[in-house]
């Protein structure tokens, strides 16, 4: 889908911009900006949609966000009270060191994490703990001390090996200012109403379009239907729910929107390929290195 441009202001004379944030105003609607952007959720739950790539996330997620990478996080339906959000965000031009720093042989690593950032990374594994220590105390440090721990989070990042790539491999941006209003609002629609009924005629009023033009639209933009999208973005809670909330499969079915538990696990399968039981059992399982 097409996203709104965000102008990013640095400080004056600065080369980055880092904050820390407490509430849902750091990433609530479709957007992009030339700069790259680092994020690291302390404290919060929800989904992030990076390009064309939906998940969930929780705390102590991490990712790195390449140039003109559209991108929004949404909190959890049920948490929308100020406060419940703990993060830091640090954006800074790609170049801020000068084209040339890049180029050298000492930074040849990290320049291509940068170029794998295009599609956006997350970063798992105990690598994160370092790079969050690193990160949390960017925002409160020096002039040169924050350039310093930023090349040092870098440095981590490119030498981890628990990182992945969030976007298809052939994933290329459409931004416009309108549809990504439009989307915005249906995204809102669907995040209000995830645990309950979500009705497509009543998204596609809210955006003033007729059913079918919607439908269309919609699959034109985000690459999938409606009522995929929907059944995504129940899944993703519904793991979310398993995992971290430790329910049963079927208390997170019906917790997280669906009906009954054979829609469930049919939608389970279509969108990880496995039945809840198998992938339950595969996370069980400890991380080989």
């Amino acid at each position: 889908m097409r996203a709104t441009y965000e102008a990013i202001r640095f400080p004056e004379r600065s080369s980055l911009k880092c904050w820390y944030t407490s509430s849902w105003g750091f990433c609530s609607r479709w957007h992009f900006h030339a700069e790259i952007e680092i994020l690291f959720v302390e404290r919060g739950r929800g989904q992030r949609f990076v390009g064309d790539h939906v998940d969930s996330f929780c705390d102590g997620d991490l990712v790195l966000l390449g140039p003109n990478l559209p991108h929004v996080w949404f909190q959890k339906p049920s948490t929308h009270r100020m406060g419940d959000v703990r993060a830091v965000v640090v954006q800074f031009p790609e170049f801020f060191l000068g084209r040339e720093f890049w180029e050298t042989s000492e930074f040849v690593r990290m320049a291509a994490l940068i170029k794998r950032s295009r599609h956006g990374i997350f970063f798992s594994g105990a690598d994160v703990a370092d790079m969050a220590a690193l990160l949390l105390r960017v925002p409160e440090a020096g002039e040169v001390q924050r350039v310093l721990l930023l090349l040092d989070v870098l440095d981590l990042m490119a030498r981890s090996r628990d990182q992945s790539v969030l976007c298809s491999t052939d994933y290329v941006p459409k931004l416009n200012h309108l549809d990504a209003q439009r989307i915005g609002a249906v995204q809102r629609y669907i995040q209000e109403h995830l645990l309950g009924e979500i009705s497509q005629p009543a998204a596609a009023a809210l955006v003033r379009m007729s059913p079918t033009t919607f439908s269309h639209f919609f699959r034109q933009k985000m690459g999938r239907t409606f009522s995929a999208h929907v059944n995504q973005l129940r899944i993703s809670h519904a793991i979310h729910l398993m995992v971290e909330e430790e329910l049963s499969i079927s208390e997170a079915a019906f917790a997280s929107g669906f009906n009954n538990l054979s829609t469930f696990n049919h939608q389970f399968r279509s969108v990880k390929k496995v039945p809840p039981s198998a992938f339950l059992q595969h996370l069980e399982k400890p991380n080989a290195r």
